[in-house]
């Protein structure tokens, strides 16, 4: 962290200046600056500034994503990410949301479950036990890896997905056919056709309340079929080996070619070239740059919407609150002059446990040309804060 400044012109680790292309290819110069705020009574108060990441930064076990880096000169849209528990008090069912400027988003959180006999052959899932705490996240949302099937794997499956493997020959965990490719690291998925073989399984504690898993949608019949699940409910980073966000840079798990359109791209969450091995456009770099959950990619924010929350961080809890005006960005224009900029919020966090919100600004305007980093360190930008 670092001291916050209202008017800033040279380069800070809260704030730089990158060099990149737009989606028609014209060189641009975004700056960047990250700051963190306090809600207070709807308001959000006493900007600190915070360092922008050069890296993603993972779980111990590298499995999920827990910061994205910072530093992407263009993104395209907004990326909304939410830190908080859900509390149950006791309850064992919650419904949750978030609304920004008519966009919303809903989550069932659910005691734990298993999957069980039904005693006639079948399966029905067990009543959601009363609970205190859940965190929301891809671990609890639906995903996961089928240890069972995986290991009674037939061989032919190998030859299918060996262009996946490490150079070792070995399938890495987040790349294995038997994980579900929006969510290796949830839990829920099954693969197979006998309901049986679920009995056992915990399923997720997270849904969406428009989508929810039942007795008889559970199974993935095989593993080509992957593309007719579930969405797992948005909340955290999506991992740079995730489906969608694998797409955009020609890595798609095989599926069955009837499954396609993805229901991503149905629903607007994603283009038509994540599923085009060929694709290599400057959206789609843009979109892979992108990486909160589908559902919190957003059309540009650009200050002053209102976002309201419900459930999240506390029982009964609601947080109604504007995002922060916008500053004033400049770029260098060259030859002693400065182009003001476009300005978006390139990322919005919401940690409603501790009512933070957590913004990068980012300022845009065409560019003579691309510059190296070298170059970027003296050039010179303005960032002014209302």
């Amino acid at each position: 962290m670092s001291t916050f400044s209202k008017a800033i012109e040279k380069p800070a680790v809260w704030v730089r200046q990158l060099s990149g292309r737009d989606v028609s290819g014209q060189p641009v110069l975004s700056v960047l600056v990250k700051v963190r705020y306090r809600l207070v009574e709807g308001s959000c108060v006493d900007p600190e500034a915070v360092e922008l990441l050069e890296e993603a930064r993972f779980s111990d076990d590298g499995l999920v994503m827990e910061q994205d880096a910072d530093v992407f000169p263009v993104k395209f849209a907004t990326d909304v990410l939410v830190y908080c528990s859900v509390h149950g008090g006791g309850r064992a069912v919650v419904d949750a949301s978030l609304e920004i400027s008519g966009n919303r988003v809903d989550w069932r959180f659910f005691g734990n479950r298993v999957v069980e006999s039904d005693g006639a052959g079948g399966i029905r899932f067990s009543s959601p036990e009363p609970f205190e705490e859940i965190e929301l996240g891809f671990r609890r949302s639906y995903g996961g890896t089928d240890v069972k099937a995986s290991l009674s794997a037939e061989p032919q499956w190998k030859e299918i997905f060996e262009p996946y493997s490490i150079p070792e020959g070995d399938i890495p965990d987040h790349a294995s056919p038997f994980s579900y490719a929006r969510n290796p690291a949830g839990k829920g998925f099954v693969l197979g056709v006998d309901p049986t073989s679920a009995i056992g399984v915990t399923l997720p504690n997270i849904e969406n309340p428009n989508e929810l898993l039942t007795p008889g949608n559970l199974l993935c019949r095989d593993l080509l079929s992957w593309p007719s699940m579930p969405m797992p409910a948005p909340g955290g980073w999506m991992s740079y080996e995730w489906f969608p966000r694998s797409g955009y840079c020609n890595l798609v798990r095989p599926y069955h070619a009837e499954l396609v359109p993805f229901a991503e791209v149905e629903r607007g969450f994603a283009s038509t070239e994540v599923a085009d091995p060929q694709t290599d456009s400057l959206e789609a770099g843009h979109r892979f740059a992108c990486g909160a959950s589908a559902g919190l990619q957003l059309p540009f924010l650009r200050g002053g919407e209102r976002v309201a929350t419900f459930e999240l961080g506390g029982v009964g809890k609601r947080l109604v609150f504007q995002v922060p005006g916008a500053p004033m960005i400049w770029v260098d224009g060259r030859q002693g002059r400065l182009n003001q900029s476009e300005v978006v919020v390139h990322t919005l966090e919401i940690d409603a446990s501790k009512d933070l919100v957590t913004l990068v600004w980012r300022g845009e305007a065409k560019a003579l040309r691309t510059y190296l980093p070298e170059e970027l360190k003296d050039m010179p930008f303005k960032v002014v804060f209302p």
